[in-house]
């Protein structure tokens, strides 16, 4: 496994190859600088030794298990890795992808929900740098361990350390989430983030109570966008999800709304129990025949703010809120309420370290009740 060095193409940059060898095929793995690729070497040749001596410590019924199953592969012309990966995918079939076409979708998708130009130019950003290195690979093969290695050799600050790790979080999830084989677990999530100078986190921005009702009596008048706004600031759904639901999902009889799959952000199935206000509130949207869905990109030119003002010359001024205000302000006011970090993490479909972290002593409890109490 000789360590070769190749040039970047358009650039002039190089990247260190570790060539390794398996029934006869090649497979490349790149590193930023020659003693990060010698160190994925020697891993390499270890981790063979290791491997090796573990299958020697295997009783001999397994070895034959073994066995039997590789010759079995090999008559049957199929992988055996592959056939297992195959099986806990549920015998579904999934397609592997490489990074660089993998990333041009992710972007083109993002650009048409509309999403912001300055968010778009930061994925791009750091998809373009990761891709320098990883395009030609394909997406399960990348490891925790070399993502590690090359996020250490690019020098960033903290700030941008962790947002590199956020970025390919996010375009793993959305991979996944498009079937796609990009492996059991998230290579990117597992890297510690960098909790040196200037990585403090803002304060999260939350509405007032006395802002709630004027925002709410406005938005279900509003057919773009009523449902959308209760979905995120009452029942915690992020704004994609929010937009991506269906009236069919949300059981107005039995205060529940279901967050499939294919909506969540995170992949992840979860059941959103409507607290009292909130099914009020939804009731109403329905009757007035508030739109879902509603595709995102329409949501955000809708204008929101101004559009509200302007339509309810009557009621208070609908104050200034920006893209994660109303979700922010149901996670607040929700633990506030209810002081248990594992409810309204799952209401929210966020980790407990993340409801902890941002929301916990937001708001006042007496401001919480009056929020619970909000009815139209």
């Amino acid at each position: 496994m000789p360590v070769t060095k190749e040039k970047i193409n358009g650039s002039n940059d190089y990247t260190y190859v570790v060539n390794v060898y398996n029934k006869g095929k090649r497979s490349r793995k790149y590193y930023p600088t020659q003693p990060a690729a010698e160190a994925a070497e020697r891993r390499l040749l270890s981790d063979t030794k290791k491997g090796l001596a573990r299958l020697a410590l295997l009783d001999d019924k397994t070895k034959l298990e073994i066995l039997f199953a590789y010759e079995r592969s090999v008559s049957g012309d199929y992988d055996l890795m592959r056939a297992c990966i195959v099986f806990e995918n549920g015998h579904e079939v999934l397609e592997p992808i490489q990074v660089y076409p993998a990333r041009e979708a992710f972007l083109a998708a993002k650009k048409k929900t509309g999403l912001g130009k300055e968010t778009l130019k930061t994925y791009k950003a750091s998809l373009r740098v990761f891709g320098a290195v990883f395009d030609m690979r394909e997406i399960d093969t990348i490891s925790t361990s070399e993502f590690e290695v090359w996020l250490d050799g690019q020098a960033y600050s903290p700030k941008r350390f962790n947002r590199q790790i956020t970025d390919m979080t996010t375009f793993w999830n959305w991979l996944k989430k498009k079937k796609y084989r990009v492996g059991k677990e998230n290579p990117f999530i597992a890297v510690e983030q960098n909790k040196g100078p200037g990585t403090k986190k803002k304060e999260a921005t939350v509405l007032q109570v006395n802002q709630v009702r004027p925002l709410l009596v406005a938005a279900v008048r509003a057919k773009n966008c009523g449902a959308i706004i209760v979905l995120n600031l009452l029942c915690g759904l992020r704004v994609s999800e929010a937009c991506q639901m269906d009236w069919s999902l949300i059981n107005l009889e039995k205060g529940r709304i279901i967050v499939t799959v294919l909506i969540s952000k995170v992949s992840e199935r979860r059941v959103v129990n409507i607290n009292e206000n909130a099914l009020a509130w939804l009731r109403l949207a329905a009757e007035n025949g508030c739109r879902l869905p509603m595709p995102q990109a329409t949501y955000y030119k809708y204008k929101i703010r101004k559009r509200l003002n302007e339509e309810n010359k009557m009621e208070p001024v609908i104050p200034p809120f920006g893209k994660n205000v109303l979700r922010h302000s149901f996670c607040s006011y929700h633990y506030a309420k209810w002081k248990n970090i594992g409810l309204t993490s799952d209401m929210a479909g966020n980790s407990p370290e993340i409801i902890k972290r941002d929301y916990k002593a937001c708001v006042e409890d007496e401001d919480a009740n009056d929020f619970w109490e909000i009815t139209p």
